[in-house]
């Protein structure tokens, strides 16, 4: 009985003096420690540096020895998180870039599927389009360039870039019953499989600032830009002429007009609400998948603390939801 009370006794007060109470001084008072021990812990590093060079020696034959890589990371992505998360926390990292750094580590993981313009959005323009037809898309949707596609829209021909019709223009080199097709610019394509950490590179790499995206079976499934690809790190990039688009309008607390567009995580980091997994990549995809059917205007669907309401349709097309955070609902139920 004795050893047993010992036992428990000498542990207690090894995690009180030797773990609790020395870790709570040092971290509330961080900079006054670590200059006190700094050089006592640098001729300690000097003095045990032959053996430790002789133990990762050692090491090193031993891994080889297994089959196994010497490389190794000493921190783990989930640790570096962690830490993001606690300094956000404790107010040492800034909110904004604790988030951006996230948005990081989150990168590397995502699909060009995910976060691609989806071929019904897209706006095309058919090969031997003329000046006057063209002026007319344009005036109604201002993009910087245009997919130009050939028979079908599944055969993409190249890209048509306003700059190159501005030029053409100023140089008297293009008349109104001209074909602007004839300015065409090569086209990339890429898997909608393809991760997008390494899509940036290539893109930055090669000096190309937009693709086309194509599905498993050979069709467009949308298209890419190097735009979109900063936009999951540092958010939306508004530029001079551009429309203000956000995905989403407080209309009161807890209740948002949103585009349904948005990604299931930026919908997620908004509503505060964990979406499960399915075959979707937008918060309509997800309404779609619970309904089970095409909605219509005036259709609600309840889950966990939300009521998504559809506010607007175009066709099929879902164009605008309300989102409201409610009580006591706890699962899927549709009306």
């Amino acid at each position: 009985m004795s050893v047993l009370i010992s036992t428990i006794a000498v542990t207690i007060l090894l995690l009180l003096f030797s773990e609790l109470i020395p870790k709570g001084f040092a971290a509330r008072n961080s900079e006054k420690v670590a200059f006190f021990v700094v050089k006592p812990l640098h001729f300690v590093e000097i003095i045990l540096f032959p053996f430790t060079k002789v133990l990762q020696y050692l090491m090193r034959i031993f891994s080889a020895i297994g089959g196994e890589s010497s490389t190794h990371r000493l921190v783990s992505e989930q640790e570096i998180r962690s830490l993001i998360s606690l300094g956000k926390e404790e107010g040492v990292v800034d909110v904004e870039e604790a988030n951006m750094l996230d948005k990081i580590f989150h990168f590397g993981d995502l699909r060009v599927s995910e976060i691609m313009t989806p071929r019904p959005e897209l706006i095309w323009i058919e090969k031997g389009t003329t000046l006057s037809e063209f002026l007319k898309i344009y005036d109604k949707n201002p993009h910087t360039r245009f997919p130009v596609f050939q028979y079908s829209v599944d055969n993409v021909i190249g890209l048509l870039s306003v700059k190159d019709v501005v030029q053409a223009l100023s140089k008297d080199r293009l008349k109104h019953e001209d074909s602007v097709t004839n300015l065409l610019r090569s086209v990339n394509f890429v898997p909608e499989s393809k991760g997008i950490g390494r899509l940036f590179s290539e893109l930055r790499t090669q000096g190309i600032s937009l693709v086309m995206v194509v599905d498993e079976y050979g069709g467009i499934a949308g298209l890419i830009t190097l735009k979109q690809l900063l936009e999951v790190i540092v958010g939306p990039v508004v530029e001079d002429g551009d429309p203000s688009e956000e995905p989403f309008v407080t209309v009161d607390e807890g209740t948002f007009l949103m585009d349904p567009a948005i990604s299931v995580s930026d919908a997620t980091d908004l509503l505060s609400t964990t979406f499960p997994d399915g075959n979707y990549q937008t918060l309509a995809g997800f309404i779609l998948e619970q309904l089970g059917r095409i909605p219509e205007e005036g259709d609600h669907l309840d889950y966990q603390t939300l009521r998504l309401s559809i506010i607007e349709m175009s066709g099929v097309k879902i164009k605008k939801v309300q989102a409201k955070i409610i009580a006591g609902v706890t699962g899927p139920n549709n009306r």
